[in-house]
C-alpha cells in the first residue's frame, strides 16, 4: 500500500499541560499528521492512550516537529503530555 495524497487538513492548537490530553482523535480517514511543539518544554506523544515520559511513541523537543505520513498510517487516538505548561502544540491532521 503506497502513500495517500491528502486534499484536506484540519489544523488545531492544543494548549500545553502537565496532564495527559488528546492531540488528535481516532480518524479512519486520516492520511497522516504533523505535530509541532511550540512550547519551551518537551512533548511526549503516544499512539494510544496515556502518554508519559516513560511510555511514549515519540518525543518532541522545544520548537521541534513530528511528522507521520507513511503507507501504514496510524489512525487511532494520539495523546500527549508536556514537562512544562507553557505554549502549545500545532496539530495538522491530513485527510
Amino acid at each position: 500500500m503506497g502513500e495517500r495524497e491528502s486534499g484536506n487538513a484540519i489544523v488545531r492548537r492544543v494548549v500545553a499541560t502537565a496532564s495527559v490530553l488528546t492531540l488528535t482523535s481516532a480518524n479512519f480517514h486520516r492520511a497522516g499528521f504533523i505535530i509541532h511543539n511550540d512550547s519551551t518544554g518537551v512533548l511526549w506523544g503516544k499512539f494510544g492512550a496515556g502518554a508519559s515520559p516513560t511510555d511514549f511513541t515519540f518525543r518532541i523537543g522545544s520548537q521541534g516537529s513530528f511528522e507521520h505520513r507513511t503507507g501504514r498510517t496510524y489512525r487511532g487516538i494520539v495523546t500527549g503530555v508536556w514537562d512544562a505548561s507553557d505554549g502549545a502544540a500545532q496539530v495538522t491532521e491530513l485527510l
